[in-house]
Formats: C-alpha cells, structure tokens, sequence
C-alpha cells in the first residue's frame, strides 16, 4: 500500500532541549504525527461553532475520530505533535537502543527525503516475513500514522513536558497492516519547522531520527500504564481478537512486535536540510 505524502503546516510550543546532567538518566520522549483539527476531524464541531473558528481547529492533533478517515489525512502536510506518548502494553518508554530492529521476521525501514520545496519526506516501510502484521484500532481516536518517533541532537534526547490528562476510547478491534510475504510503504510530508522547534533554538550538528511501530495501539502517555501484553492468548482477552499466526507448536504463544528503524541523520545548514550517510544501528 502505497500512501503519497503531503504536508501540513504547524507549530511545536513546548518541546525543550534536555539539559540534564551527563550521565544522568534521560527519559525519552516518542512523538507522533499529526494534523490540524480542522484537517483531521473535518465534521466535528465543537461547542456549536459551525463557522470553525476556534483556536482549537488549527492546533496539530495526532489522531483522527474514524479509523476510515487516516489514510486522507496521511495524504496532507503532517507535523510533529508536542505531545508524548507511548504504546500501550510494552510498558514505559524506552530508549531506542533498547528496542530490537527485528522481530518476528518483520523489520522497519525508514529514509527521509529533502524536497525542494524545503520540506521533507519520510518514507517507512514494513516488512513481513513469517506473519501477518497488524494494528489495534478503535472506532474513535485513531492515531494518524501507526508510528512514533524519537529526536536527539547532537546525541541530546529532545523531550516534552508531559501536562498530564485523561483520553476515552472506544471499541478496540484488529485490523491487518501487512499480509505475510509483503511490504507495506508509507510516505508522509513532514513541516521541517517543527524539527527545528524540537531543538528550541540550540545549534546542533546532526539530529537523530528513530522511528518504532507497535501492534499495539499507541496512547498518550498520559496516565497509567494497562500492563503489559505479550502473548496471543493476552491480546485476546485484552481486544478480543488476534492477528493469524502460524504457531511452531500448540503451546506456541508469540508476543506482539515491537520494533524500531535504524537512526536517519539530518543536517540542517544555511536554511537547507540534508541527509548524513546511513548511520550505525
């Protein structure tokens, strides 16, 4: 599945350069994608205001009310959203070091691209070898991309005030990502002036990029943890379905994949972006 990449135009308000001690434990911060409330939820009106002139309809939202409508919003100008989160089930976030580049047969790749219009692609796909790959949807508060990511500059973890809160889901189902045996791409147009916001002004030589996907859902971050969820019989008792997967034995129970990309370089130079040759794993 093939999904053009577009763009949308945002700002980043509260990410912050972390300036902790060296040698101090840095908890990272995974950030998703997103699009203006207006372009994500293009029929919500909220508190009456069918004239849509709230603040709140051009503020980048990482989720999307019908699973139906994230492949339209794919297609436009996406933005980095300041808000943390992290999958549900795998417990706290983590470094991306700490998280396999394979699992299961499946793998992660992913480039960015510089237009030359100044913005940039990034193009991810995902492998799946021995099984199907799936997500976890619901029928309201999807996110818009099935992926988060995660910025250093200069080796300096770029993270968020988490402000706390409280979200509602709803009914939660599975839905095939890639079929075994195939490749799923997916390109998104990324506004560049969100990375810079994500350094908060500092100068940087290189800014990492790591990309992780879940088959579980992704949540905000804000709040408590459901546990964990790591084998088959889990994600049933949990969602109420599970992924097909051909078992080695009966008693074969394997856990959900959670996997990330090897890190993307970028430079950012005279105003113009550019990509360092591939980086270590």
């Amino acid at each position: 599945m093939k999904l053009p990449g577009m763009l949308i135009c945002g700002w980043i308000a509260c990410f912050t350069l972390s300036t902790r001690a060296s040698g101090e434990d840095i908890p990272p911060t995974w950030f998703p994608l997103g699009a203006p409330f207006r372009v994500a939820n293009s029929g919500t009106i909220v508190n009456g205001d069918k004239e849509k002139k709230l603040p709140l309809y051009d503020q980048a939202i990482p989720e999307v009310y019908q699973f139906a409508e994230r492949d339209k919003v794919q297609k436009g100008l996406l933005a980095v959203v300041p808000n943390p989160r992290w999958y549900t089930g795998v417990g706290k976030a983590r470094p991306a070091a700490d998280i396999p580049s394979t699992a299961q047969g499946t793998s992660l790749s992913f480039g960015i691209v510089p237009l030359p219009e100044g913005r940039l692609r990034f193009d991810l796909a995902i492998e799946a070898e021995d099984r199907d790959v799936s997500c976890q949807i619901e029928h309201r508060r999807n996110d818009i991309t099935p992926f988060l990511f995660q910025f250093a500059a200069d080796g300096v973890p770029l993270t968020a005030e988490d402000r706390g809160g409280a979200t509602f889901g709803g009914v939660k189902s599975i839905f095939v990502l890639v079929k075994k045996g195939e490749r799923g791409s997916w390109s998104f147009t990324v506004d560049p002036r969100n990375l810079l916001a994500l350094a908060a002004g500092k100068k940087f030589t290189g800014l990492s990029v790591v990309a992780a996907f879940s088959e579980l859902r992704q949540e905000n971050g804000f709040g408590p943890s459901v546990g964990e969820r790591q084998t088959g019989t889990e994600f049933i008792e949990d969602i109420g379905e599970v992924p097909v997967i051909e078992a080695v034995d009966e008693n074969f129970e394997p856990k959900l994949i959670l996997i990330r990309s090897k890190p993307v370089i970028l430079r950012h130079d005279a105003g113009k972006w550019s990509v360092q040759a591939e980086a270590a794993k």
